[in-house]
């Protein structure tokens, strides 16, 4: 809108500062880790991780650290529900169950009266593992002989249907027009692979949960999650909880660009609040945060262009792999 009648408007063509930019800028705005609930004695929350890429889970014996003094709820996958969770596949247990599927797999967890205790009590924690063998690139994990990392992976419940066989995702195939006449008539082919690498989405604030449980039994959980409802929902699935035993307030939330709409941490906090009667808090370190959490997939690309001696493109043929890892938070289409 332009002239004198741009001045009667009240947001287009005006600079209209963000809600929250005051707040922000000064230093007051609440972040997950900033949440203090109503609840005294507030509990330090640690997750120990799988050091293996593939093994069976023999045993896990969290005497010791249960005995520890200061140690409020030690929890390991039994003492969640067996339903996989997920953001778009539910191919997850909040904690592992069975086996591990790749190194930072969360395998129990603990909740004490302060960091150092937390750390302790996970050194405590004795877990028995019987290494399996691995796949570390798609292309091993797409060979005939490949070991499967998740047997059942048919069987699991997606948002959108999808091609899954074997290591396999999904399977996206794009055609449009006559490629192989398009080759034909070419004065020049060019051919190339390239790849990329698994990136980080960068945020400042690493992932962050606190969680608390009332004398009802219900539990509430401020995320730094950009997802209320798909956190509701994965809590509700992965503690086996109704969804009227699970309230999700979001607080202001430090950065995503793609990395904060799963529910991964928020389910174990959950889980440790409720067992230990006390409200939990659980921050990831900046090691956690890069080696545990969803990233850009890493993708080989086989590329060939056909092109006339004019310099016309007349076709593209190309074959993208990605690799999920262990676990897949994409949808079935992510390469299209």
């Amino acid at each position: 809108m332009a002239g004198p009648a741009s001045e009667k408007t009240r947001v287009v063509g005006k600079p209209i500062p963000k809600v929250d930019a005051r707040m922000k800028a000064s230093g007051t705005a609440r972040y997950a880790g900033d949440i203090r609930p109503p609840e005294r004695g507030l509990l330090c929350g640690k997750i120990l991780r799988s050091p293996h890429a593939h093994a069976t889970i023999v045993s896990i014996d969290t005497s010791k650290a249960a005995a520890l003094k200061g140690v409020y709820a030690v929890v390991t996958g039994q003492d969640a529900s067996s339903n996989r969770i997920g953001r778009f596949l539910n191919d997850r247990n909040v904690l592992a169950r069975e086996k591990v599927r790749c190194v930072g797999d969360p395998v129990a967890a603990v909740a004490a009266v302060d960091e150092a205790t937390a750390t302790e009590a996970l050194w405590l924690i004795d877990v028995e593992y019987r290494e399996l063998p691995t796949v570390f690139t798609a292309e091993e994990a797409m060979a005939e002989d490949a070991p499967i990392i998740h047997e059942e992976l048919a069987s699991y419940e997606d948002r959108q249907p999808s091609k899954r066989t074997g290591n396999q995702r999904n399977l996206v195939t794009v055609e449009r027009g006559d490629v192989e006449a398009a080759f034909s008539q070419a004065d020049v082919v060019v051919e190339g692979v390239f790849s990329t690498q698994a990136v980080h989405q960068g945020y400042i604030e690493p992932k962050a949960c606190v969680a608390s449980v009332d004398k009802d039994g219900k539990v509430t959980v401020w995320p730094s999650n950009k997802a209320p409802f798909p956190n509701r929902s994965g809590i509700s699935r992965g503690l086996g909880l109704p969804l009227s035993k699970v309230r999700v307030i979001t607080p202001m939330v430090g950065g995503d660009f793609g990395g904060k709409g799963a529910p991964t941490i928020e389910p174990i906090c959950a889980l440790l609040a409720i067992k230990a009667g006390r409200p939990v808090k659980l921050v990831l370190s900046a090691q956690e945060e890069l080696a545990t959490n969803f990233v850009r997939h890493p993708v080989v690309i086989k590329l060939k262009l056909a092109a006339s001696r004019e310099g016309s493109l007349l076709g593209i043929q190309g074959e993208m792999t990605l690799n999920c890892g262990g676990y897949c938070d994409a949808t079935a289409g992510t390469a299209n």
